[in-house]
């Protein structure tokens, strides 16, 4: 008995362990989900598609198992990509249709002349963790949800709305669409997406706050259709058929833009249907009170923190820049060409004027050159290993450090880049000297080269020197407690919400005009002790030697106390200009309770700039690649997405993925675009030749007209033109006759007729001379 009780266990150990040997990637011609989310996983990692197959050999062969039915090849690796990317699109209609409110936020770039869109959307959503009922608000999270980077035939307002529309509509269709969705009577259209929204969060560019405006309308115009709805669903067959029949010929043929008689029976009772609803649901939105009103209408605009940091920095440079006496300005610190012409041409000309006008100083510049000298954008320029190297023997010799950051990259688009770069002079401005003259002097050819030249007149002028050091100090007092104040993340790697910032930047200006008042304070020897009245968080220093090194150059800057007064004015004025939302009795004071306790904004969009930059450092390892296929893996990769479809994504819903995912693929999507983008430039061109040509037609016509009028020489004629008269004799001088005088001379700069007279007799005299 025993015997035969062992000899089955072993046939039962020996089975298991064979069962355990063998892994069978698919079932019935279809890939287990556990070998999809293998396959996405490596994709992760970076491995290549045509590779991964062989890496899932390689390590299963070290743990002796037998794979069945693995017979990937680089295009299927590639369609489990957009796979994973179409059940991520499920996922986030799943979370819209469960959150009570998201904020949208968006942001584009171009690449090789052509525009990408990149959106998101930020609110509280469920972990998906095993165990943990998602249906519950107290288990979210807040998170920020990559939802795609796409092309665009521009950025204008109008684009940019039909594309979130677009957006919006892919993702209730794929939501709708999915059986589990259907088996468990979830709905969704992309009008929900409006519902939903409750906030804006963008950079502070004119085109957002009208975009801001335009989502407003929509959403309304999305309210009052369903309050119509709701009222005419109420409605008896009867009542509904007067209510249609109340509608005219004339309203249904406005609101469709078509002729009455080209309209089918089903498109005009569709559309006085519409108008049934629009009428019912403005008269129910219009008996509504202020407070539901206002409920049913929320969508706030909040700006990046980020955007608002770099702004008042620019508003605190303008303001020293225009502090300068006339005569008494920073050297000039212009370009190559701009150089020449200045030094060579006569000081009253024009051209050197021009030449003037168009070159900058201050600290900017100065930044920017150095920038260009030690952090070059372009890898095969620049010495910024040299610069690190150097920097890292001379601080190893003075203070025993061993880690030293690189130069500021302020010949690339960086959040605070220029501020740290005035930083790093004031606090190095000896070694950076030293270094430089080592440059000029190593050379083959001794001596700078304009570059060097420039940034070494910028380094030994006072007046730009006291520019960089009150840069500086903003940046140490301001600047740099804002953004660890609107950076600094959660347990979650969440960053704080924009409505929990309104102490902060209540508290900005009025900190900024105080030291404005007092910037003398910063130069006491006596203050780092006392480092908290100064710092915006109150805090210590972020670092006292910046600090220390300023108050070391202050005696050979006369200038310095006026440019800290003039830095933290200016950008007190644009804290003012860029904190419009949290103005006293604003936008965020005004937000109802209900709503505020469930918004979520994050304070800064990083994660637009980082996903843009995140598709321009992936086509550049990957040139064959498109938006499409870079959104699909993002999504998945960043939207926790894999535990989603372990929790809730069935069989059927992978085949109806797959399914649609190569429907996507034969659509030709990328391939309409391309002819769409050359349509556009070659649309583009045929206007502007038509424009071209009209304009030198009307320029011919009005050179003919003038030909025919000629110069008028009688004086006393003359005197007694009309306004309209002058002016044709001062396009006459202009046009034909090309008086030197006139060519320099606009009609808006003699206004009166006066002036005209004055203008045209002064060039009578000069013809007949």
């Amino acid at each position: 008995m025993q015997a035969r009780c062992a000899q089955h266990s072993l046939v039962q150990a020996q089975s298991n362990l064979k069962g355990l040997s063998v892994w069978n990637a698919n079932k019935g011609h279809i890939y287990l989900m556990e070998t999809r989310r293998l396959v996405l996983r490596i994709a992760q990692a970076g491995c290549p598609e045509s590779k991964i197959k062989d890496v899932i050999l390689s390590c299963i062969a070290v743990f002796s198992v037998n794979v069945l039915n693995l017979t990937l090849s680089a295009r299927t690796v590639g369609r489990m990509k957009k796979e994973g990317g179409y059940i991520a699109l499920i996922q986030i209609g799943r979370e819209i249709t469960m959150t009570y409110s998201f904020t949208e936020s968006s942001d584009g770039t171009s690449h090789c002349k052509i525009s990408f869109e990149y959106c998101s959307l930020s609110t509280m959503l469920p972990t998906y963790a095993p165990g943990v009922d998602d249906t519950d608000p107290a288990t979210w999270k807040p998170r920020t949800q990559f939802l795609e980077v796409e092309t665009s035939l521009s950025h204008t307002l109008e684009v940019q709305l039909d594309g979130t529309k677009m957006l919006a509509a892919k993702i209730a269709d794929a939501t709708m669409n999915a059986p589990s969705s259907i088996s468990r009577s979830i709905t969704m259209d992309w009008k929900d997406w409006f519902r939903k929204q409750l906030a804006q969060m963008a950079d502070h560019a004119a085109d957002q706050g009208r975009k801001h405006e335009l989502t407003s309308e929509l959403k309304h115009s999305i309210i009052i259709e369903d309050l119509g709805e709701q009222e005419s669903g109420a409605f008896s067959i009867a009542e509904l058929f007067d209510a249609l029949l109340a509608i005219s010929e004339e309203e249904i043929q406005k609101n469709s833009g078509k002729d009455y008689n080209d309209l089918t029976p089903l498109e005009r009772s569709t559309i006085a249907r519409s108008l049934v609803d629009a009428q019912l649901g403005e008269e129910t939105y219009n008996a509504l009170s202020d407070d539901l009103k206002a409920l049913a209408d929320f969508l706030i605009f909040g700006g990046c923190c980020s955007h608002k940091d770099m702004n008042t920095f620019k508003y605190g440079c303008k303001k020293m820049e225009g502090a300068w006496p006339e005569g008494e300005e920073p050297v000039l610190l212009a370009n190559k060409a701009n150089s020449t012409t200045i030094r060579l041409g006569e000081r009253d000309s024009t051209v050197v004027q021009a030449a003037e006008h168009a070159s900058l100083r201050g600290v900017i510049k100065a930044m920017a050159l150095l920038g260009a000298l030690f952090r070059h954008k372009d890898e095969d320029k620049g010495y910024q290993d040299k610069y690190l190297m150097f920097m890292q023997k001379e601080l190893g010799k003075l203070c025993s450090q061993k880690h030293v950051q690189r130069f500021p990259a302020t010949s690339q688009t960086r959040y605070g880049a220029y501020g740290r770069a005035a930083a790093v002079v004031t606090q190095h401005y000896t070694l950076l000297l030293q270094l430089i003259s080592i440059f000029c002097d190593g050379k083959t050819k001794a001596g700078a080269n304009h570059i060097k030249e420039s940034a070494l007149k910028a380094l030994n002028c006072p007046r730009t020197m006291a520019e960089i050091v009150a840069a500086a100090l903003y940046s140490l007092c301001i600047s740099w407690p804002y953004m660890k104040a609107v950076r600094k993340k959660d347990g979650n790697g969440m960053l704080p919400n924009l409505l929990d910032l309104v102490d902060i930047h209540h508290r900005l200006p009025s900190f900024c005009r105080a030291t404005a008042a007092n910037p003398s304070l910063l130069l006491d020897h006596n203050i780092a002790d006392s480092s908290k009245q100064l710092t915006l968080d109150g805090e210590p220093f972020h670092d006292t030697n910046v600090l220390l090194a300023a108050q070391v150059l202050a005696p050979d800057l006369p200038d310095v106390a006026k440019m800290i007064a003039a830095m933290f004015s200016g950008a007190a004025d644009g804290w003012n200009r860029f904190t419009p939302e949290f103005a006293v009795g604003g936008p965020v004071d005004s937000i109802p309770d209900e709503i505020r306790a469930k918004l979520y904004i994050p304070a800064t969009n990083d994660h637009n700039e980082g996903g843009l930059r995140s598709w321009c450092v992936h086509i550049r390892f990957h040139p064959h690649s498109t938006p499409r296929s870079f959104s699909t893996m993002e999504r998945y990769r960043r939207n926790n997405t894999e535990a989603f479809a372990a929790k809730y994504i069935t069989a059927d819903d992978v085949l109806h993925v797959m399914r649609e995912v190569r429907k996507e693929d034969a659509s030709g999507a990328n391939t309409i675009f391309r002819q769409a983008v050359v349509e556009e430039l070659e649309q583009k061109a045929i206007s502007h030749r038509e424009k071209v040509n009209l304009a030198a037609e009307k320029k011919s016509k009005k050179e003919e007209t003038l030909r025919a009028t000629g110069v008028e020489q009688n004086r006393e004629t003359i005197a007694r033109m009309t306004i309209l008269q002058l002016k044709v004799q001062f396009d006459v001088y202009k046009c034909i006759v090309k008086d030197a005088i006139i060519l320099k001379t606009t009609l808006v700069s003699i206004p009166r007729r006066a002036d005209k007279l004055q203008a045209v007799l002064a060039a009578l005299d000069r013809y007949e001379a």
